[in-house]
Parts: C-alpha cells; sequence; structure tokens
C-alpha cells in the first residue's frame, strides 16, 4: 500500500490533494499485484483478475494514463 505523511501539508487543499494521489497510487499498486499474481491462491476468478490487470496496464488506454496523472506517475504517451 501506498502511503504519504500528510502532516508536513498546512492547506486542507494541499492534504486532500495528496489523499487522492495516494487512493490512485493504491489503484496502480493493485493492479501490479493482480498482475503478477502465480496462481497459487486459488481464488475464484484471480485468473480472469490477472489476466485484465495485465491488460490494463500494458495498454495505452485513456484510463491508465488518467490515472497515473491522478496518481502523479509520469507515463510516455
Amino acid at each position: 500500500m501506498v502511503t504519504k505523511d500528510a502532516s508536513v501539508f498546512d492547506d486542507d487543499g494541499d492534504s486532500d490533494a495528496m489523499r487522492c494521489e495516494v487512493l490512485w497510487a493504491n489503484v496502480i499498486a493493485r493492479a501490479c499485484k493482480d498482475a503478477t499474481w502465480d496462481g497459487v491462491a486459488g481464488r475464484a476468478g484471480a485468473t480472469r483478475d490477472r489476466d485484465q490487470a495485465r491488460a490494463w496496464l500494458l495498454s495505452n488506454s485513456v484510463d491508465l494514463h488518467l490515472v497515473c496523472d491522478h496518481a502523479n506517475v509520469h507515463t510516455e504517451r
């Protein structure tokens, strides 16, 4: 999980923006976790989740770039 220390921000606007960044960074982190699943867990639907996560992370989709922009993760387009 991605975290940042909100105490370094004085303004609520900065804190809210930082929390938003962390939220979207966690979306990317979860997609990476799902994409690297090795098949051992046996959770129903995990293979589908893995395949979808891999496809999304490897895509050049508008959605991926939007999430990266919100997470302040720079990507090449």
